[in-house]
């Protein structure tokens, strides 16, 4: 493990269904992601924004290098008390008083839609992981002394295959905003293989 700090550029090529290919030379993991997985990321208005109500995102996946990470979901969870429950792609959803945290992520202002309880993530280089302090949450909130930057934070749903050029963990959560994560109940299980 290198100590200095190494950039970590991502792609993340979206398929419509569970990935195909072997899992030859590859680790694989499965790992339960709560719906109260936010790592504080998202806004609400007249929210604070400096606490956590929701878990941390969860450590899914440690790569020793570049290559690529696939991850396969399932499961169901809800994002509200009553309300349907929703598989690892989410629902499209348009809110004016929610960021949710992908729409927080593109730096874009309240009631832009985006896949509302889909299954999200953030490769985080190994450099920041092992950083004094590091946990897995918002990084702009002040949650931690060193977390997630959310513009890192990108769409999984129910399957991606993601690029990494070196080592670092990849972290999975749930696209609902922190201050709203109460009402949530459910998990999903993803199936993780990389280098």
């Amino acid at each position: 493990m290198r100590t200095s700090a190494i950039a970590v550029m991502c792609t993340v090529f979206l398929v419509a269904s569970s990935y195909a290919g072997s899992d030859d030379d590859q680790h694989v993991v499965l790992v339960s992601v709560p719906a109260t997985a936010t790592g504080g990321f998202g806004n609400v208005i007249g929210g604070s924004g400096n606490e956590l109500h929701g878990l941390p995102f969860v450590a899914a996946y440690t790569a020793n290098g570049p290559g690529v990470i696939r991850v396969a979901a399932r499961g169901e969870w809800t994002i509200w008390s009553g309300g349907p429950m929703l598989g690892p792609d989410g629902y499209f959803e348009t809110s004016p008083t929610v960021q949710c945290p992908l729409v927080e992520a593109a730096g874009t202002s309240w009631g832009v839609s985006a896949m509302g309880g889909a299954l999200i993530g953030a490769f985080v280089p190994a450099s920041v992981v092992s950083m004094p302090g590091f946990s897995p949450v918002d990084g702009s909130k002040g949650l931690a002394t060193i977390g997630i930057a959310p513009s890192s934070l990108m769409y999984i749903g129910r399957a991606a295959f993601i690029q990494i050029s070196g080592p670092g963990t990849l972290f999975l959560g749930i696209n609902d905003a922190d201050a709203t994560v109460f009402d949530n109940s459910g998990s999903l299980t993803a199936r993780v293989a990389g280098p």
